[in-house]
C-alpha cells in the first residue's frame, strides 16, 4: 500500500514537469508497460528509442516503425534521465530534488520503472 501511494505521488509530481511537453503523431500502436523491481542502484543506463510525443495514453517512445510504447509521466521522466552519465541512485536523487518527495520513498518505484524499461529494450546498460 505504501508503495502504491508513493508511486501515485511520484506520477503526480512529475506530471507537469517541463521535460514532458511533446506532441504525438497519430497512427502508432502502443503497448503499456507493467512493472517489477530489482537492485540496480550503481548501474548506469542509456535510453534506447525516440520520444515521439504525448497522447491520451501517455508519452510515446518508438523503438522502430513497428514498435512503440506508451509511458506514463513518471516512466517517461525516468527514461529521459537515463543518459548513460547518471547512476540509478543519482537519478533517484535528481527526482527527489525536482519533486520534493523523499528519496527513500522513490527508490523502489524508480528501480521498478527502470527494470521494466530494460525488459522492453527502452534502456540498455551504458
Amino acid at each position: 500500500m505504501k508503495f502504491q501511494k508513493t508511486y501515485l505521488r511520484l506520477k503526480e509530481a512529475i506530471g507537469n514537469h517541463s521535460l514532458l511537453n511533446e506532441k504525438v503523431p497519430t497512427g502508432i500502436s502502443v503497448e503499456v508497460i507493467r512493472m517489477q523491481s530489482g537492485d540496480i542502484g550503481e548501474e548506469k543506463f542509456v535510453r534506447n528509442g525516440t520520444a515521439m510525443g504525448k497522447s491520451e495514453e501517455g508519452y510515446i517512445v518508438s523503438l522502430n516503425e513497428e514498435h512503440a510504447y506508451s509511458l506514463n509521466p513518471a516512466a517517461f521522466y525516468v527514461w529521459l534521465l537515463c543518459d548513460g552519465e547518471l547512476t540509478v541512485n543519482e537519478i533517484i536523487d535528481e527526482i527527489a530534488k525536482s519533486t520534493g518527495l523523499e528519496r527513500s520513498e522513490l527508490e523502489e518505484p524508480v528501480k521498478l520503472i527502470i527494470n521494466e524499461l530494460i525488459k522492453v529494450s527502452l534502456l540498455k546498460k551504458a
